[in-house]
């Protein structure tokens, strides 16, 4: 058996439209942003409640900051750990699959108001990911896919690590970070 485990800095990038007076009403106040994204008991109007964390959200990429993370690999007694970095990737011949999105992508032909929040999460997910029918770690089964995002910064994120074609979990569930960044923006 193969057991697999990142470690490192996960990432989060969540967005969705609002209204114009939802825009409005938080543009000129991050505090008050903060507060209703946070808050289950916010005061803020119903009408300018946003949600973030029950689902909502129009687009999201989650996964693995590039150069901040790694992938520990236990086989036959032994662990390697796989620098998660673009030249050690480079370096050790791992296929990778990247794509680059804007915002205005993930808006695509919308224009209008948005919310979008970023966050960054150290530590390692909530278990790792077991492969049983494997006896031997091959280097050259690993491949990435990394989502290269223009937005408020430039974020390259792991979003999927497969190895043969098995999905191995890039979701830092256990650990700890900054604050999240929360915006609302004007697109168009």
């Amino acid at each position: 058996m193969i057991k697999f485990e990142v470690n490192g800095n996960g990432y989060f990038f969540r967005g969705k439209e609002i209204s114009q007076k939802t825009y409005e009403f938080y543009k000129d106040d991050s505090e008050l942003l903060y507060e209703e994204v946070n808050s289950e008991s916010s005061e803020n109007p119903e009408e300018h409640k946003i949600g973030l964390y029950d689902e909502s959200c129009d687009e999201e990429v989650i996964g693995l900051q590039l150069g901040r993370s790694s992938l520990d690999v236990h086989c036959n007694d032994n662990i390697e750990t796989i620098e998660l970095s673009e030249e050690n990737i480079k370096k050790l011949g791992i296929n990778c699959k990247i794509k680059t999105v804007s915002l205005e992508d993930f808006i695509k032909e919308k224009k209008g108001f948005f919310f979008v929040s970023h966050e960054i999460i150290s530590g390692t997910p909530e278990s790792p990911t077991e492969i049983s029918d494997e006896k031997i770690f091959n280097l050259k089964k690993i491949t990435l896919s990394i989502t290269n995002i223009k937005s408020i910064s430039e974020n390259q994120i792991i979003t999927d690590i497969e190895y043969n074609t098995q999905k191995i979990d890039t979701i830092i569930s256990h650990g700890g970070g900054d604050l999240p960044e929360f915006q609302v923006v004007k697109v168009g």
